[in-house]
């Protein structure tokens, strides 16, 4: 059995707004966990402000989970060169499902 392209074990962002003693957490993502198999196509669904854009951030390793782990065909989102080989193993799932023939 192969490994899954993404996985989202119990992955949340929570983020800070407001300034000042108006500061207070924001939960953007909260404790999401799923499996995309290679070559399974997946849309993300939700209204505005539900968190699609903060799960495709933490996957591609623009935004770092507050808690919980993302990987990218194995490899951690977070960590030792782990943010360059996910994003580089995410753009390659890309590549590969969107090239013809």
């Amino acid at each position: 059995m192969s490994l899954p392209a993404v996985e989202l074990d119990l992955a949340s962002r929570v983020f800070t707004a407001g300034a000042g003693r108006r500061r207070r957490p924001v939960v953007a993502v909260e404790e999401l966990s799923m499996c995309i198999a290679p070559g399974e196509v997946v849309g993300l669904l939700g209204p505005n402000g539900a968190g699609k854009s903060t799960v495709i951030a933490m996957m591609s390793g623009l935004v770092t989970p507050s808690s919980g782990r993302v990987l990218i065909e194995g490899y951690d989102t977070v960590g030792r060169g782990g943010r360059s080989q996910a994003a580089w193993a995410l753009c390659s799932i890309e590549l590969a499902h969107c090239t013809p023939g």
